[in-house]
């Protein structure tokens, strides 16, 4: 037992996670299997340490079901379904902590159900909340563009079939410069994580897709978006090593957007550094 992925996974929880789990384990509305919570409450006197001797199966089975004979097959069926309890309970805690995830499956029900009274509202918030945050990593432009498609499907539907309620030149140019973002932050950080790959373990990849989107990237167009500007530079120390200058550049746009940059920042001041060598 002591090496299935229930214990492995629950040596990795917190004492907290461990009081919060018991609670999700208890709860009729996720669990109603009372051999499960035994199950996970003899289990649970053994942590942090889940000594093999004291979580043996046959000592597990018998305090479960005294003066039964050992069955290897009833015991198993109980941890995978506490096992189940488990992936449900982090995939619950982690969606919990996300307050973005959270309004953005929010929507999609609110949407299904047509119940639009509180749905811009809902969108503002989440778009207030994104105006407060510090780094503008890959989430924050992913998010950017989902509420924004969100809006401009909560609009194209109250307003269905009078397009000139909805497709303004705002609602289109922030549908379009969200999705712009999103897609661009991503394709020149997953560009130059390949250049890196290439330069550093000499492995030949096919670039030409990237090269053809990098032809028509227009530095000026971004410069409210600091991180694509940077994910740029960085590329352009690979593909154009004889330019000084955009190094130099590159250094002074880390340092005066730092707070924005999240655990990103180590990332670009190793391949300064690369770029030095």
């Amino acid at each position: 037992m002591n090496k299935s992925s229930l214990i492995e996974a629950l040596k990795t929880f917190s004492p907290r996670e461990m009081k919060e789990f018991s609670e999700f384990v208890s709860s009729p509305f996720f669990n109603k299997n009372v051999n499960v919570i035994k199950l996970f409450e003899l289990i649970k006197k053994n942590y942090p340490e889940f000594e093999p001797l004291k979580i043996g199966k046959e000592k597990i089975f018998a305090k479960l079901f005294p003066g039964k004979p050992f069955k290897d097959s009833t015991l198993r069926l109980l941890m995978y379904y506490l096992y189940e309890l488990v992936e449900k309970f982090l995939a619950h805690s982690r969606f919990n902590s996300d307050k973005f995830r959270h309004k953005e499956i929010l929507l999609e029900e609110l949407f299904s159900r047509k119940l639009f009274k509180d749905y811009e509202k809902i969108i503002d918030a989440a778009n207030k909340d994104l105006d407060e945050l510090k780094v503008k990593d890959n989430s924050y432009y992913r998010n950017r563009y989902l509420f924004a498609e969100h809006k401009l499907s909560y609009l194209a539907e109250i307003y269905m079939g009078k397009y000139e309620k909805y497709l303004t030149r705002d609602n289109i140019q922030l549908f379009s410069d969200n999705i712009t973002n999103f897609y661009l932050f991503s394709v020149l950080k997953y560009y130059a994580i390949t250049l890196n790959t290439m330069y550093l373990y000499n492995v030949k990849v096919d670039t030409a897709v990237f090269e053809n989107i990098l032809l028509n990237f227009n530095i000026e167009h971004f410069q409210n978006a600091p991180l694509i500007v940077i994910y740029y530079r960085v590329i352009m120390l690979f593909v154009k090593p004889e330019d000084e200058e955009n190094y130099h550049k590159l250094k002074e746009m880390i340092i005066k957007h730092e707070d924005e940059l999240g655990e990103s920042i180590g990332d670009f001041y190793i391949n300064m550094e690369n770029y030095c060598v």
